[in-house]
């Protein structure tokens, strides 16, 4: 029983910074080391070595959720969390099957966090998260916009977007030691089919990726040990 999501979470490093393997065109044109670090596909040396230091250096829950990362939804109208009756927000597997055409979710691995706008997301709720500011052309030029949350929001009005937010960033990320705030400032926003859409599914460790090394599908995988399983045993 201990062992069930031992497949899943093996499937999850080799796909990581840790071990993902580069292909010879990830160093030709567009994909050369100069262009943002967050659309690269090559995986470089010092990232390589920042991953390592990750996995091996932190406490298993935050290496397991650096390797598979978390996913929650923000709902108008939400929620507030924690509460008795729902202590976590109803996590989410990071896959494309659980992007739906109106959502809005957070995504974290607990080191990069993805504020991630579907195309058919409620205006209301976009407005709100946004201060009104333009992610789609933000993204187009390579960038985020800026995250900023009256605080205040928290205690007046929990079931507001930001609110929700927060308490879902507390839920998901390693609060003890980062502070919300310096989450809020590190969050990527990202508009789907946007040039950063890229940045997100790549965090979809369960998907096949046919643009990177290593990505296939979580059921495929675990096809695939099965069949290797059932061989040894037939030896």
């Amino acid at each position: 029983e201990a062992l069930k999501l031992l497949p899943l979470y093996v499937l999850a490093l080799k796909k990581s910074e840790l071990l993902r393997t580069n292909k010879p065109e990830y160093f030709r044109g567009q994909n050369r080391l100069g262009m943002d670090p967050a659309m690269r596909k090559a995986v470089r040396a010092d990232a390589r070595a920042i991953a390592r230091s990750l996995v091996f250096k932190s406490p298993v829950a935050d290496w397991i959720r650096y390797i598979y990362p978390q996913m929650a939804t923000i709902q108008v109208g939400g929620a507030r969390y924690p509460h008795a009756s729902n202590p976590l927000p109803e996590l989410l597997a990071p896959a494309s099957h659980c992007v739906q055409p109106s959502s809005v979710l957070f995504l974290s691995n607990g080191v990069h966090h993805i504020l991630y706008i579907c195309d058919g997301a409620p205006a209301e709720l976009v407005e709100k998260l946004s201060d009104g500011k333009d992610i789609a052309a933000a993204n187009q030029a390579g960038v985020s916009i800026s995250m900023s949350t009256d605080w205040a929001l928290a205690q007046s009005d929990p079931i507001h977007p930001k609110s929700q937010l927060i308490q879902v960033m507390k839920a998901l990320s390693s609060t003890e030691r980062t502070a919300a705030s310096q989450i809020l400032e590190s969050i990527l926003v990202v508009k789907q089919h946007s040039p950063l859409d890229c940045v997100f599914t790549r965090m979809l460790v369960e998907d096949k990726q046919p643009e990177l090394n290593n990505m296939v599908a979580y059921d495929d995988y675990l096809v695939k040990m099965h069949g290797l399983i059932k061989r040894e045993l037939n030896k």
